[in-house]
C-alpha cells in the first residue's frame, strides 16, 4: 500500500485553483458572514462574489473558523484511505481555527491511535501561509 501526505490548509491561504489541484491541496472553508447570511468561502461564495458583494453592503463582513466537525469529515476521509495529514493554518493569534483543526485531530486519535495527523499553526497568514502550504506540498509530493 502506497501511503500518501496530504496537505489540508484552510481557506485563508487563499491558493489558485491551478495550485490546489497541482499539488492535491485540500482547503477546508472558513465562513464568511454578511448580515445575516453566511457562506462557506470559496464553496458558497466566489472571490468575485465576495468583492462584489463588499462593494455593495453597509456593513463590513465577519468570518468565523471552521468547526471541528468540518476538518473531522475531511481528516476521516483521508485517513480511512491509510494516508497521512499534515494539517497548515492561519496563525492562532488572529483565528481560532488551528484549535479546531487540533480538536478534530484530537477527535480522531480517540478511535484510531495509529491515525497519523500533525496540526501546525503557520505563525503566518495571506501570501506567507501560502508560500508554506506550498513548499509542503512540493515536499509531500
Amino acid at each position: 500500500m502506497n501511503v500518501m501526505i496530504k496537505i489540508i490548509t484552510d481557506s485563508t491561504c487563499d491558493l489558485p485553483d491551478e495550485l490546489l489541484k497541482k499539488y492535491d491541496i485540500t482547503v477546508v472553508p472558513l465562513y464568511l458572514r454578511f448580515g445575516m447570511k453566511t457562506f462557506k468561502e470559496n464553496v458558497e461564495i466566489s472571490r468575485e462574489e465576495f468583492y462584489n458583494k463588499l462593494a455593495l453592503e453597509k456593513e463590513l463582513p465577519t468570518t468565523s473558523q471552521p468547526s471541528p466537525g468540518d476538518f473531522l469529515k475531511v481528516y476521516e476521509n483521508i485517513i480511512n484511505k491509510g494516508d497521512v495529514i499534515i494539517s497548515l493554518h492561519i496563525s492562532g493569534k488572529l483565528s481560532g481555527t488551528v484549535n479546531s483543526a487540533q480538536n478534530a485531530r484530537i477527535m480522531i486519535l480517540d478511535e484510531n491511535k495509529s491515525a497519523d495527523i500533525t496540526v501546525i499553526d503557520s505563525q503566518s497568514a495571506g501570501p506567507g501561509l501560502w508560500l508554506i502550504v506550498v513548499k509542503a506540498a512540493q515536499m509531500a509530493k
